[in-house]
C-alpha cells in the first residue's frame, strides 16, 4: 500500500507531538491512507474520539479496581466504545488491499488474548489523533 507524503509526515508530527515513537506508526499511516482514499476521513476520527474514551476509561478502571462503585458501569461503556471503534477500523479495511485487511484482522481485529493488547496499544496511539485535534492542529485531509 502506498502512503502519501502528506500522511507520512502527519504521523511523523504526531510522534513529536506525542513525544514518543509509535509502536503502530504503519498501522496508523495505513488507516489515514484508507480513510483519505475512500473520502472516510469521518471514521479514523470518530476511532480516535472512541480511542481517547477506552484509554482514558482502562486508565481509571485500573486505578479505582473492580470493587469500586461505578466500575461496572464504566466497564460496559468501555466495552460498547471498544466495539465501536473495532467497527470502526473494520469498516476502514473492508475494501483495503488483501494484505492490508489479512494484517488488521489477524492482528488486531480477530478476538484472542494476544490481540486485545495490540489493539489497546493502537487504539492509544490513535488518542493522538484526537489531541492533536483538540489542540485545533489541521489535519492532512482537511487541507485539500
Amino acid at each position: 500500500m502506498t502512503i502519501r507524503p502528506e500522511i507520512a509526515t502527519f504521523v511523523e508530527q504526531l510522534e513529536q507531538f506525542s513525544r514518543r515513537q509509535f509502536s503502530h506508526r504503519e498501522e496508523i499511516c495505513q488507516l489515514a491512507e484508507l480513510a483519505w482514499s475512500m473520502n472516510k476521513t469521518e471514521l479514523i476520527e470518530d476511532a480516535a474520539f472512541h480511542a481517547k474514551f477506552i484509554t482514558r476509561a482502562l486508565e481509571v478502571m485500573r486505578r479505582i479496581g473492580r470493587d469500586a462503585d461505578g466500575y461496572a458501569k464504566m466497564e460496559g461503556e468501555f466495552r460498547a466504545s471498544t466495539e465501536k471503534a473495532l467497527t470502526l477500523l473494520r469498516t476502514l479495511i473492508k475494501d483495503s488491499p488483501d494484505d492490508v485487511k489479512q494484517h488488521f484482522l489477524k492482528n488486531f481485529i480477530s478476538p484472542s488474548g494476544e490481540n486485545l493488547p495490540r489493539v489497546l496499544q493502537l487504539l492509544s496511539e490513535l488518542t493522538w489523533i484526537k489531541n492533536w485535534m483538540v489542540d485545533g492542529k489541521a489535519l492532512p485531509w482537511r487541507n485539500n
